[in-house]
């Protein structure tokens, strides 16, 4: 992915969705509906033998005995933002529980412009439909100062089968040199699956690695120039999958989509991953030192899917 810049255009954005084929304008009088989220099993549940059935750690008795999470409400994921979740398949912000009935929206405050060379632009869809979505693509009118459409580019999301509630990233490239761009028109498109995809997945985050620190823990790492690098794998909580796939997305300070990254199963592994079967993906390395030496201080978000 191309750098994405961090300044705020003075764009004129009309906005429109397109869902099951009727063009609908974003309006925010639809009533919202709470919708039931792709919740993961309880910890004991995950680690029999680690957690009792209140969450709680087991510990030897010398050590304690258990150690309980403290006690607390469960946060409403009703379109904060800052409210991170940690479901099947997904982990990190804007996901909601409350959809708006819209269909597939863009997330405004998400986008991230490019400020030089060509235009470019990262941000978040999300599905606020009462059902899982397809494929979704992105549609971009590039248009100059009098009106004229110079371009129209598209970017298919790369996370697919959102659920009620899910946000996806995407990325949508042009030719057009940013300064000849002055309006921007918006159309969101979804198409049905081709093949189902499966979403039961616990994701697991490994560990990441600074960009440029030659050590890490006392450790002198092996792969100068030393690139920032995500590890994440996954546990396959649903039936025998095949072909997963991980997307992982970046947000900056103000909460606009940095970064874009996706891999596959890493070497070593068979392409059908069993029930309860554990699989690691490709590592994740970004060397471009405008963005890479930001990544580690940024909000992750992450998706697993598979067929």
């Amino acid at each position: 992915m191309k750098r994405v810049g961090l300044r705020t255009l003075f764009l004129s954005l009309i906005v429109l969705g397109v869902y099951g084929g009727v063009v609908v304008a974003l309006t925010q009088e639809t009533p919202a509906t709470k919708v039931t989220l792709p919740t993961l099993p309880p910890k004991s549940v995950l680690y029999p033998g680690v957690y009792d059935e209140e969450g709680c750690l087991r510990l030897a008795p010398d050590e304690g005995g258990r150690v309980c999470p403290p006690a607390h409400g469960v946060a409403s994921l009703a379109h904060d933002p800052r409210v991170s979740a940690n479901l099947k398949g997904f982990r990190g912000p804007h996901y909601t529980d409350t959809v708006t009935g819209q269909g597939i929206v863009l997330l405004h405050d998400t986008l991230n412009y490019a400020t030089a060379g060509n235009w470019s632009v990262a941000g978040l869809v999300r599905n606020e439909s009462l059902r899982d979505a397809g494929v979704v693509t992105v549609t971009a009118t590039l248009l100059d100062s009098a009106g004229t459409v110079i371009e129209k580019v598209s970017a298919q999301a790369p996370v697919v089968g959102l659920r009620p509630g899910e946000p996806s990233p995407f990325v949508v490239r042009s030719q057009v040199p940013v300064h000849q761009v002055a309006k921007v028109e918006w159309l969101v498109d979804e198409q049905p699956l081709r093949t189902p995809v499966t979403r039961d997945f616990l994701v697991q985050t490994y560990y990441q690695l600074p960009y440029g620190v030659a050590t890490v823990r006392g450790k002198a790492r092996q792969d100068a120039p030393y690139p920032y690098v995500l590890a994440a794998g996954f546990r396959n909580l649903g039936r025998p999958v095949s072909n997963p796939r991980l997307v992982a997305a970046w947000l900056d300070e103000q909460g606009r989509v940095l970064w874009v990254e996706s891999a596959s199963l890493a070497d070593g592994f068979v392409s059908t991953i069993d029930k309860d079967g554990i699989a690691l993906f490709d590592q994740v390395k970004v060397s471009d030192p405008a963005i890479a030496g930001k990544l580690i201080d940024q909000t992750l978000m992450l998706w697993v899917m598979g067929e």
